[in-house]
């Protein structure tokens, strides 16, 4: 008989897409999931979809309309360094309190980028 461990999985996101949502849903029908992203007001409306009974948030403070990274230029880019690094804080503070088992980064930049600085 095979036995199966309940995972503690962090995904770290900056937007929920629509396969973020399913993808968190699925998940944590069998495993605890934990779920980082960046709180700027348009967000609220998907932890209001039921996310957030689903999984255990960790919400990080952003009080702009954010832009799309794949839309800022080089320079451009170095305005979300306060925001990175609140990322990157939060990603190894749960990483840490919560012993997570499995992480996944939904976009190589910035969240895949930050979780591997963080392994």
């Amino acid at each position: 008989m095979l036995h199966s461990k309940r995972l503690r999985i962090l995904v770290v996101t900056t937007s929920f897409a629509e396969e973020i949502l399913e993808l968190v849903n699925i998940l944590s029908s069998k495993h605890e999931v934990h779920v980082i992203y960046i709180g700027y007001p348009a967000m609220q409306s998907y932890v209001d979809r039921g996310i957030s009974r689903t999984c255990k948030l960790h919400c990080i403070k952003y009080d702009y309309k954010i832009a799309s990274l794949a839309e800022t230029s080089t320079l451009g880019a170095f305005r979300f360094t306060p925001l990175f690094i609140k990322m990157l804080v939060q990603i190894r503070s749960v990483i840490r309190n919560c012993h997570i088992d499995l992480i996944h980064g939904f976009w190589a930049i910035p969240s895949g980028s930050l979780v591997g600085f963080c392994r």
